[in-house]
């Protein structure tokens, strides 16, 4: 092991001729009398016989002492500069160490604080794991409600759909959706068409907006019945018309089947036709029905002015007869539908009936073969006029209202036939 520095100083500060002396005088077998009680003191004593010293043993003595105190100050003053390089080097630790020192009576009442708390993490993870699963309950609680509604939704909307919706259930982090597509268990968006994907986000979109305590009291859809077929859309109709019920429902679209629909059923609504002109001007205005709006035009082509008037009869009785058609067709497919006809078969029903008597025998009887007897119906229920306006319309559609006959009477008795037509349930 190194020498320390204090033993360097030792080595360094004690004279050669002093470390031999004193190795000298150690070694050299010096004859020391022993003293006994009755030895007389030396220097008051030194002329008695018995005790007398002799002159060479006090030289030895006295030459002791001398060396002693010749040879102590060298040491003394290496054993003060031994102490002062211990000090030193005692305050150069103690400066490294109370940084050290500071920070660790800073740490130790945190590290007694971690202490503490390690003693209760155990309860507290137990804690956390009791209220995940009070949390997982509440949350599954609250989805039942969604849930049967999801399928409420799904089931009215999914008329004649061969996916079936079996169960909804909440994820940790989506809606996982169990179906079956035709009876067997499968991946149902895999094999939906875009109509009945429409169908199931409006199945898992209306449940959300009716929760207890949305602060929305409005529901907003943009063109909801896109690639719906005609059974989809009277299924989406009367899900709306239940939503409306507690909330107000506004439907933007370009797809006119939705309010027919609305129409059929006869459904409490406002209906507004939007127009986007030159320059971004929007012309908003009350939508009316297709016999409404018919009728409208042709009394627009007969007061505007600028219009000859050769076009105005040839126009109109094609604008009357559409005015009438139109309720026919709205008449004959309630029939149809309360007979228990289906959406696509009634659609294909309406679609075959293209003359105007079969169309009127859908509105009175919800048969289109039954032609033959609508002039005798019209005749027994409104009068003769009514026969004479349907054969009006039939004739005058291709060759125009003849000079002299009454404009505003025919457009007025047309209006009046096709609210009869309306009005049949």
């Amino acid at each position: 092991m190194d020498n320390a520095p204090w033993v360097d100083v030792l080595d360094n500060h004690i004279p050669t001729s002093v470390a031999d002396t004193l190795n000298t005088q150690t070694n050299t077998d010096t004859h020391v009398p022993t003293h006994t009680a009755e030895t007389a003191d030396i220097t008051t004593h030194t002329t008695t016989a018995d005790t007398t010293i002799e002159d060479a043993d006090l030289t030895r003595y006295l030459n002791l002492v001398s060396h002693m105190e010749t040879a102590c100050l060298p040491l003394v003053e290496a054993t003060q500069t031994v102490n002062s390089l211990a000090s030193n080097l005692q305050q150069h630790l103690a400066d490294q160490w109370k940084p050290v020192a500071r920070q660790l009576i800073k740490m130790h009442p945190i590290a007694c604080s971690g202490q503490q708390a390690a003693q209760q993490f155990a309860h507290i993870k137990k804690a956390e794991q009791w209220l995940k699963k009070c949390e997982a309950l509440i949350r599954q609680e609250c989805f039942d409600v969604i849930k049967t509604q999801v399928l409420d939704v799904w089931n009215t909307l999914a008329v004649d759909s061969n996916v079936a919706i079996t169960d909804v259930q909440l994820g940790a982090k989506k809606v996982d959706m169990h179906a079956t597509v035709d009876g067997a268990h499968n991946t149902a968006l895999g094999v939906m068409s875009q109509g009945e994907l429409h169908a199931l986000a409006l199945s898992l979109f209306i449940p959300r907006v009716k929760l207890k305590g949305t602060p929305f009291g409005f529901v907003m859809l943009d063109d909801p019945v896109q690639a719906m077929d005609p059974v989809k859309v009277d299924s989406l109709a009367q899900v709306l018309n239940e939503l409306a019920k507690t909330h107000q429902v506004v439907v933007f679209t370009h797809d006119d089947r939705l309010s027919a629909s609305v129409r059929n059923m006869r459904i409490p609504c406002t209906m507004i036709s939007v127009t986007r002109r030159a320059n971004s001007c929007v012309d908003m205005k009350r939508y009316t029905d297709p016999v409404r709006a018919a009728i409208a035009d042709a009394r627009a082509v007969l007061l505007t002015g600028g219009i000859p008037d050769h076009v105005a009869r040839r126009v109109i009785p094609g604008l009357c007869r559409q005015a009438i058609e139109s309720a026919c067709l709205e008449s004959g497919r309630r029939k149809l539908l309360a007979s228990g006809m289906n959406a696509e078969e009634c659609e294909h029903v309406l679609q075959g009936a293209v003359k105007l008597l079969p169309r009127i025998a859908l509105a009175l009887y919800g048969d289109a073969d039954k032609g033959n007897d609508v002039y005798r119906t019209l005749q027994n229920k409104y009068g003769g006029w009514a026969v004479n306006i349907v054969k009006e319309c039939n004739s005058t559609t291709h060759s125009g209202i003849s000079e002299g006959s009454d404009v505003k009477s025919f457009i007025r008795h047309c209006e009046a036939l096709a609210d009869h037509m309306l009005a049949l349930t």
